[in-house]
């Protein structure tokens, strides 16, 4: 343990915040080692700092965690649903504008990814939004829109709307696309189900140079955007002809953007289900991991294309890991982390959050120089205890891979709780009729005794069900939350785990009969 290391990234958050009111609380001016701000700064978890996020968001005091004048307050409630606000600086938000601007010189862009409208304004004068809108708000004087499909007024929009339809106009009708950039896989898979679902449509009002009448557009929007939207019947009759049976089953990617070089989406943990997902429809195009990042910091990068495989970011965050299953809570700094262990990630940084624990386990793959390479595994409450095993999103992602391979069919999604010491699994297929002939002849007791054998190996005594849930199941409970937490499309998380009644009342719903 370097309990006398001296760490630059986290002096500097120290030196900078020593006068507010945490800083001051908590010693700051006179801690000059790791160890010492280990033995006076404890833990945190955002029920610790919400009262204080309370003070300046309701009565407008300032100075409380962070001597930074706050930018925006970050909304994210992670696969909880319940919403928290995450204060932002400008010193927080200049990691996420460096990756940002590296990624769109790279070429034409899609971005899937908006700024929420400024419809809520604190005492405190600052604006809520999600992490994405923060970063796109930061940049609107230096974005540099030649290399941006969406039109400006598509990326700071001014009314809450359902932004997909207009997204999928907007990148069908340009074949010169080189990459697509979404916070999450999950996002990418959503959009391509859209341009599935209103391809006729979608080619019609390219042709036309049009919007559907039944896509509810705000009307100071689409005057906007008039300017953007041209008619190009040779565009779509190119998009017309490649159009078959199974065409969206295969590699139909590649064939509408022929430029295309990568899609850049965070893909571990969670999203591992829509990475594998996506990978089917993208061909020879890439698939790269991007930023491992959240509301509170840029933590990771990836490595190269085509691989879940992250290394701690150059960033301006102080990082610390705490083992999974062991009986420690002694934190550890990245270059004293070992292969094959798991550990869960504690981000300090220049925006008000010390020693704050983001929920996030990773697994650590390899070491290189005291840089460690690792991937996402789960987040800490996405899991489930039956008898004395601890089921994970990253377990039921490895049945479900195993499954597929087994019984040769496709699962677009899934969610799972448990009951009575049982695992229930809730599967969504993907929706292309052979797939759904091929599960329709397999029973369901064979497909949950094949799992139970790869969660729970020798536990006898528990058991699994699988049921099989309606075609985007997840998507409409997406969208439920969506507008009850009036997010960002973007920064909305699949729940996968049934934590609590509501959740598995709306999924047992939704199974096929």
């Amino acid at each position: 343990m370097k309990a006398n290391q001296v760490n630059s990234n986290l002096m500097r958050i120290l030196q900078d915040n020593k006068n507010s009111d945490s800083g001051m609380s908590m010693d700051f001016r006179y801690i000059k080692i790791v160890n010492g701000f280990r033995h006076l700064v404890p833990i945190s978890v955002y029920d610790n700092i919400a009262p204080l996020i309370e003070l300046t968001t309701r009565i407008g005091e300032t100075g409380i965690y962070t001597s930074h004048p706050l930018i925006g307050y970050s909304l994210t409630s992670g696969t909880t649903g319940v919403p928290r606000y995450i204060p932002c600086t400008q010193k927080h938000i200049e990691d996420f504008q460096r990756e940002f601007l590296s990624i769109i010189e790279k070429g034409r862009t899609m971005l899937l990814l908006e700024s929420l409208p400024k419809d809520t304004k604190f005492v405190d004068n600052v604006y809520l939004d999600s992490i994405s809108g923060i970063l796109l708000q930061s940049l609107k004087k230096k974005m540099k829109w030649h290399n941006i499909v969406n039109p400006e007024p598509l990326v700071y929009i001014s009314e809450h709307m359902d932004s997909e339809y207009l997204r999928a106009f907007f990148a069908l009708r340009d074949a010169t696309i080189i990459q697509i950039f979404s916070p999450f896989s999950w996002g990418v898979v959503n959009f391509f189900d859209c341009i599935r679902k209103n391809w006729d449509k979608l080619l019609d009002d390219i042709r036309k140079g049009s919007i559907d009448p039944s896509v509810k557009l705000p009307e100071e929007l689409g005057n906007e955007l008039k300017k953007y939207i041209k008619p190009a019947p040779e565009r779509a009759e190119n998009l017309k002809a490649l159009y078959h049976d199974g065409f969206f089953a295969g590699a139909w990617v590649e064939k509408v953007w022929p430029d295309m070089k990568r899609i850049i989406a965070g893909g571990g943990g969670s999203f591992s289900i829509y990475s594998r997902r996506m990978q089917r429809n993208l061909g020879k195009i890439v698939h790269n991991y991007g930023l491992y990042a959240s509301s509170e910091g840029v933590i990771g990068c990836a490595v190269k294309d085509g691989t879940d495989l992250y290394r701690i970011a150059d960033s301006s965050l102080f990082l610390e890991f705490i083992p999974v299953n062991e009986n420690s809570d002694v934190s550890l700094l990245a270059d004293e982390l070992e292969p094959g262990k798991y550990y869960r990630v504690i981000v300090t940084n220049n925006a008000g959050l010390y020693r704050y624990n983001i929920g996030d386990v990773i697994k650590v793959i390899d070491m290189k120089d005291g840089i460690p390479y690792f991937k996402i595994a789960y987040r800490k409450e996405a899991s489930v205890l039956i008898e004395d095993v601890v089921i994970t999103e990253e377990n039921i992602f490895d049945a479900i891979c195993k499954m597929e391979d087994k019984f040769e069919i496709l699962i677009a999604d899934y969610s799972f709780g448990s009951e009575n010491n049982k695992c229930k699994i809730f599967l969504e297929p993907e929706a292309y009729d052979s797939n759904i002939q091929k599960l329709n002849n397999i029973p369901l007791e064979e497909i949950a005794k094949f799992m139970k054998g790869v969660l729970l190996k020798d536990q006898a005594e528990t058991d699994c069900e699988v049921y099989i849930s309606q075609e985007q199941t997840q998507l409409l409970y997406r969208d439920l939350r969506r507008y009850r937490e009036i997010t960002a499309l973007d920064q909305i998380k699949p729940v996968h785990v049934l934590d609590n009644p509501v959740k598995e009342k709306f999924f047992t719903r939704m199974v096929e009969g």
